[in-house]
């Protein structure tokens, strides 16, 4: 009782890290991929434009899983690219330039009819008959329907400077911020108010993710790595108490030997603390010997949320009110003591005194371990780990200190893979970085670094 005492108290004198919040970008932001298909336009009468659109939506149903609301459906010609303007000298055909402001261009996206049985379809309502001519001097026949093929982008675009090079290149196009799929990257407003809400608490729990990290450097159990685990929902609460949304909190144990303890070997560039006597230069860095992912402190967090929903009773929910017909409880009852799986390594005092706290809510969201939950990390984690964070459902996960371009940058999008937010993964987790005050920020200065030079 006295640990736990002394361990609440020393925490109170936390001091947050002074800093700021900056969105990871996501891969689809980065690396855009173009997917585009063919498209017919066709130059109709303006007055039957309203009257086109119902035609074609009940003779050629638009597939709806082509969102294409950034396309504009009709375009006048000084609107469009210049490969549409030219005349269809292949089919003799002139216009005169008075009928030109008594057409519109509009747009048949995929899937394509038939171009003979389109072009019978929209023959009534053209403008060819009353002035088109042949190049021979001849009129040209009622249903001569000028029908040209495009390309157009089957994603919306990520800017206005795109919009802009796809409206000359294929067809006028409509930047949306808020038109952007939540595959590509997260809605604005679910972005910047979610880092509005945990800006404020970040400095203090990426100081208290440092804490662990140097228990777990000094005590010589593992590298200095921590992780903490965050409920937003309690944080909203009690938000002068930040110390009471903490669920969960771990640091790395990758050298944790009950028999024998033997110095951390330096990584490369990775610089030695003047306050650790564990680290030696005669150690050879060898990645083999790094231990297991299941060490590191980012999945022993979730393996500690495991632990603690089967043996700490769950704490009453704070997010959803009481339902007069709830479902089967998702959490069950704690297992007795002799069921109770056992924690290896055992806990550090940390450790021990979140996990002793009955403030984790039952699990939400088909039953997953961390839905909802925030995660604060001392360093970029390891690939096996940011899969784990992602197979977990975290939120929103802050990382301290970045890879920066190494094959160990999970989460940066631009030189690594950026796992936080993918469009080929079935969950994404909005990613931040806290760039420490009085700390270089190498993306912004055009820096380049080798990472901290192990698997965090």
């Amino acid at each position: 009782m006295m640990s736990a005492i002394k361990i609440g108290g020393s925490l109170k004198h936390i001091q947050p890290i002074i800093g700021r919040l900056v969105p990871l970008p996501t891969v689809q932001e980065l690396h855009p991929t173009l997917e585009d298909a063919e498209a017919f336009v066709a130059e109709i009468d303006i007055k039957s434009a309203n009257k086109v659109v119902k035609l074609l939506d009940s003779k050629f149903p638009r597939d709806l899983s082509l969102n294409l609301a950034y396309l504009r459906r009709f375009a006048k010609r000084e609107h469009l690219p210049d490969h549409l303007k030219q005349p269809q000298e292949e089919n003799g055909l002139s216009e005169p330039t008075s009928n030109r402001a008594k057409t519109i261009h509009v747009l048949i996206s995929p899937p394509l009819p038939d171009r003979a049985e389109l072009a019978t379809l929209l023959a009534p309502h053209t403008t060819t008959s009353t002035g088109s001519i042949l190049s021979d001097g001849a009129e040209a026949p009622s249903s001569a329907v000028q029908l040209r093929s495009t390309r157009i982008p089957l994603q919306p675009p990520t800017s206005l400077e795109q919009a802009q090079q796809w409206s000359r290149k294929y067809w006028p196009t409509v930047y949306n911020p808020a038109a952007q799929p939540a595959s590509h990257s997260p809605p604005p407003t679910l972005l910047s108010r979610t880092q509005a809400s945990i800006k404020p608490p970040a400095g203090f729990y990426l100081a208290l993710a440092r804490k662990l990290a140097e228990e777990a450097e000094q005590s010589g159990r593992g590298r200095a790595v921590g992780a903490v685990v965050v409920d937003p929902a309690i944080l909203e609460s009690s938000l002068d108490e930040p110390l009471s949304a903490v669920v969960a909190v771990a640091g790395d144990s990758r050298y944790h030997d009950p028999n024998q303890r033997s110095p951390t070997p330096a990584a490369p560039n990775e610089p030695t603390t003047t306050n650790n006597n564990n680290n030696s230069d005669d150690q050879p860095y060898h990645p083999d010997s790094e231990g297991q992912p299941s060490d590191h402190a980012l999945m022993r967090v979730i393996s500690l949320i495991s632990h603690k929903r089967l043996t700490i009773p769950p704490a009453a929910s704070t997010s959803n009110p009481p339902d007069p017909q709830p479902d089967p409880p998702q959490n069950p009852k704690p297992l007795p003591p002799e069921a109770q799986p056992l924690l290896h390594p055992p806990l550090s005092p940390l450790e021990s005194h979140f996990f002793n706290t009955a403030n984790l809510s039952p699990p939400s969201g088909g039953g997953y371990l961390c839905t909802s939950l925030d995660v604060y990390v001392t360093h970029e984690p390891c690939l096996c780990c940011a899969m784990g964070m992602l197979l977990s459902r975290f939120r929103t996960v802050v990382v301290g200190r970045r890879a920066r371009g190494s094959e160990l940058a999970s989460l940066d999008a631009e030189r690594g893979y950026g796992l936080h937010w993918r469009r080929e993964l079935n969950w994404r987790a909005m990613g931040f970085e806290f760039v420490e005050e009085g700390v270089e920020d190498e993306d912004e200065h055009g820096g380049a670094s080798d990472g901290f030079g192990f698997h965090a």
